[in-house]
């Protein structure tokens, strides 16, 4: 790891720089300082880092803009019983000049390359995925801009932060799903699996634009582009499905009709 500092204490804007760069840690040798999900193991993960930093102080306060990039590699993350969750060859984050004080978080791209993940619903109906999040915690019965603190001085809230993206892909990926919350259980495989995510903001309103395109062991097809919005919820595109087997998703529709589909 290399980290080089250089600043100007003495000067008016008391300009800094920070720059760090590493390569090939392996971050097993760290995640015994952090508390994982119960039931979650990391068998594998390397990480590379770029990252530089600019501190001043100008006429309206302080200025720190942050850049860089960030590979997660090699990653194997195990569920209970050594089940197979998630692994990629490599993760890529790009950060963009960002004005981390004034909240604002310019992601030039997140390419996740070559992901296999595990989904499975259990008898209950519950993804296997969500059994490793942490339960949620109430909110509270009001949000407040301005807060008191125990000296009973009023304090103002930081800024709201907001993030854009420019581009974020899923290249190649393979999706294993499992339900056997039917009668009948189901199971399919989705391989190659792209989905590209682009022009997204998330502030006072979530909006950008998608496609996605994949392929199951079955030679199905499906294919879609177009733009969402959150709040409300919003989805305008196209859709294009090709040799759907309508007699492989039974398990899902057969409870609710009173007829069999053979082929």
């Amino acid at each position: 790891m290399e980290i080089s500092i250089q600043s100007t204490p003495f000067a008016k804007s008391a300009a800094s720089d920070i720059e760090i760069k590493a390569s090939n840690i392996d971050l097993l040798d760290y995640l015994s300082y952090l508390s994982l999900p119960p039931g979650i193991t990391v068998k594998d993960l390397d990480l590379n880092l770029y990252a530089k930093a600019d501190y001043a102080e100008i006429k309206e306060g302080h200025d720190l803009s942050v850049r860089g990039r960030i590979n997660l590699l090699n990653a194997d993350i195990k569920g209970e019983n050594d089940v197979h969750l998630i692994g990629f060859p490599d993760l890529e984050i790009v950060l963009k000049p960002s004005d981390v004080l004034k909240g604002n978080i310019h992601l030039d791209t997140v390419l996740l390359s070559k992901p296999v993940i595990n989904l499975s619903r259990d008898e209950k109906g519950q993804l296997n995925i969500l059994s490793y999040l942490p339960a949620e915690k109430p909110e509270p019965s009001e949000q407040q801009d301005v807060s008191e603190n125990q000296e009973g001085v009023e304090t103002q809230a930081g800024p709201a932060f907001s993030i854009s993206l420019n581009l974020g892909a899923v290249k190649e990926g393979t999706l294993v799903y499992e339900d056997v919350s039917n009668p009948r259980p189901f199971k399919t495989r989705v391989s190659p699996l792209n989905l590209e995510i682009s022009n997204l903001t998330i502030g006072e309103q979530i909006k950008g634009r998608y496609s996605v395109d994949c392929r199951t062991e079955k030679d199905e097809d499906l294919a879609s582009s177009g733009q969402f919005s959150v709040s409300p919820m919003t989805v305008k595109g196209d859709l294009h499905l090709n040799g759907l087997p309508l007699v492989k998703y039974a398990p899902f529709y057969e409870p609710f009709v009173g007829f069999d589909i053979d082929k």
